[in-house]
């Protein structure tokens, strides 16, 4: 059991990086980059438009922040967060979008703390601290 879910939690952070990749870099990035919230943001704007049937949406960049989005919810359900095993990728989608979209404030932070704070809040696990 510990062998799957350590190698669930491989799987997950090699889809991460993958995905971080496909994300523009910065033009003199000088080591490791960190994906902000405000390029995850320019992202699910074009998920929001995608869900609305929009025809000008960019779904390479909705895909890629569902796709980021639920890498996190992957490499860390069950030990930050408990989202129940049914829970969709819809669903995860829609609960990151509605925190970023409530807090405009924390754009700049790193993409990965975004997401994790907004899937901490919705799927608390039981005696855990806040993030």
């Amino acid at each position: 059991m510990a062998c799957l879910k350590r190698n669930r939690i491989i799987y997950s952070l090699v889809l991460a990086a993958i995905l971080a990749s496909s994300f523009p870099a910065p033009a003199a990035s000088g080591g490791i980059y960190i994906i902000r919230g405000n390029l995850l943001v320019e992202a699910m704007r074009e998920y929001e438009k995608a869900e609305r049937k929009d025809e000008r949406t960019n779904y390479a960049d909705a895909a890629r922040y569902q796709w980021f989005v639920m890498g996190v919810h992957d490499a860390l359900s069950g030990e930050i967060f408990c989202a129940p095993e049914q829970v969709t990728l819809a669903q995860v989608a829609a609960v990151v979008a509605k925190y970023l979209n409530a807090h405009p404030e924390e754009w700049n932070e790193p993409a990965f703390v975004l997401v994790t704070r907004a899937l901490k809040q919705a799927f608390p696990c039981r005696g855990m601290r806040p993030l």
